[in-house]
């Protein structure tokens, strides 16, 4: 298990967002794309199981109100994926299925104490994670977190 950064940025924060405007921040997983990314995923040759790939900076400032997967070629078989932050990898989502070719859309979960509607606020930058419930070596599914830049 290990934490590997395929963010578009590469750990770079976007800084070209609107202030008060809504805004999608999105980015395709593809198993085959994440796994040559990263010498130790391709020495493996796949994302091992407790894997968590770092998929989309986040600015501070900016209010998360819901993330969705939008799964477009099936993943390996019975597999699945939690969707969070460091430190609590299924904040947003857990145990999405990466195999069905259907979209799994949800507000933020109340991981964070508030109420769902409420959203995630980054007072200072991160990353969206995804955790990878079991070894990975096929599969596409776009992730998208939806909200405001307040800052």
């Amino acid at each position: 298990m290990g934490t590997y950064n395929y963010a578009p940025g590469g750990g770079v924060q976007p800084s070209n967002l609107d202030t008060g405007k809504f805004v999608v921040l999105k980015r395709v997983m593809k198993a085959q794309d994440i796994i040559a990314y990263n010498a130790t995923l391709t020495a493996a040759a796949k994302i091992t199981a407790g894997d968590v790939i770092e998929a989309i900076d986040v600015p501070a400032g900016f209010l998360v109100l819901m993330t969705a997967v939008k799964v477009s070629t099936a993943g390996t078989a019975g597999n699945t994926i939690d969707v969070g932050i460091g430190g609590a990898t299924d904040a947003y989502q857990n145990g999405v299925d990466i195999v069905t070719l259907t979209a799994a859309l949800q507000l933020v979960s109340d991981t964070y104490g508030w109420t769902t509607l409420q959203g995630k606020y980054f007072g200072t930058t991160d990353t969206i994670d995804v955790l990878y419930v079991a070894d990975e070596i096929v599969g596409e599914f776009t992730l998208y977190a939806i909200g405001i830049m307040l800052d």
